[in-house]
């Protein structure tokens, strides 16, 4: 049973008046044609996660506009039927919390591969890249599109990213370089990467254009690459009480 139909069937039971929906700036677009890539791009993912993310998206879109079209749903911010959607592609996300349930989530895994005092692993030769996004800009984000939802009709995609690419190489020695920082008795770290064959399906370039969102919206990520990654490995050793 396809659950897009239900789920939308029931937005519009509840008389949901804002949609926000967390799709993914990293996967849709699969090899993208041109770099930094803005929401005109065609959408061509190559794995099943970014199918069902550009699905839902374009369903999304199609059930939303003909509602309105047969006055089902409406733009007016004050009726009573009022409805309106955005759809944000996101970026590689990292930040405190974040979990290692699977391979994804490269940050936390090197993390902790170093800690354990194991040797990381990379997909590849280290030169895939990707637009990684503090999740603090990104729940800012998400926020600011709620905010402009409620004042009047959107029904967009906005790409939500930092317009900079950072290659898995880089990423762990950014990673190395703060642990070292932090705890200079860490010279043992096995900070040389165990290369394995790239997976079925990944991206091998990840550049987001997001002048869209910072016209539209009014939004711009506020954390580097360097910050966020400190902020990171602080947050997570201050929860496994690493001395």
């Amino acid at each position: 049973i396809d659950p897009i139909p239900y789920i939308l069937k029931y937005v519009q039971n509840q008389n949901v008046k804002y949609f926000l929906m967390a799709s993914s700036g990293g996967t849709v677009y699969g090899d993208a044609p041109y770099f930094p890539t803005d929401e005109r791009a065609l959408v061509s993912p190559l794995s099943p996660h970014g199918v069902t993310k550009a699905f839902f998206e374009l369903y999304l879109q199609a059930w939303a506009s003909a509602l309105k079209n047969v006055g089902q749903l409406n733009s007016d911010a004050q009726s009573d039927n009022y409805f309106s959607w955005v759809s944000l592609r996101l970026g590689n996300v990292y930040g405190p919390r974040q979990v290692t349930t699977s391979d994804a989530g490269v940050v936390p895994r090197f993390i902790d591969a170093l800690l354990a005092g194991d040797q990381p692993v990379i997909y590849g030769d280290g030169s895939k890249t990707r637009d990684y996004v503090y999740v603090g800009d990104a729940v800012a984000a998400f926020l600011c599109a709620f905010s402009e939802l409620q004042k009047l009709s959107v029904d967009q995609i906005f790409n939500v990213g930092t317009g900079k690419e950072t290659k898995d190489l880089d990423v762990l020695g950014c990673i190395v370089a703060e642990l070292q920082h932090k705890y200079p008795s860490m010279t043992a770290l096995k900070s040389k990467p165990k290369f394995e064959d790239s997976r079925p399906g990944e991206v091998q370039r990840s550049l987001l254009d997001v002048n869209r969102i910072a016209t539209l919206l009014g939004w711009d990520a506020q954390v580097n690459f360097e910050d966020g990654i400190r902020m990171t490995i602080e947050a997570y050793l201050k929860k496994s009480n690493t001395p």
